[in-house]
């Protein structure tokens, strides 16, 4: 299996942006979650995540957008995603996590 780069990450002081390289699926998933609480850990309580080169975001990446969506804001944090397509904003829509995670 080819190793593909998951995302590319820029910081500015607590905000991170993280430009997703690849879709997000189960192990896409695993590896987008320890992303983020590596984030977190070093400082970060608001992320944007930018979906522009991510075309599939199954169950399992929806978990994890809303298990570290909670916890950024347990920390008075935030989480937001930008560029994100159409399904994929159906999807969001649908399970109504459009409600609790801002989609800019």
């Amino acid at each position: 299996m080819r190793e593909e780069k998951m995302a590319e990450i820029t910081r500015s002081g607590s905000c991170a942006r993280v430009c997703l390289q690849t879709d997000v699926e189960y192990e896409g998933a695993d590896r987008l979650r320890h992303i983020l609480e590596n984030l977190i850990v070093e400082g970060c309580v608001t992320i944007v995540i930018d979906f522009g080169a991510c075309r599939f975001l199954d169950s399992s990446g929806l978990g994890t957008l809303v298990t570290l969506h909670k916890r950024l804001k347990t920390m008075g944090g935030d989480l937001s995603l930008t560029n994100v397509p159409d399904d994929i904003q159906d999807l969001l829509v649908i399970t109504r996590v459009n409600k609790y995670i801002s989609i800019v």
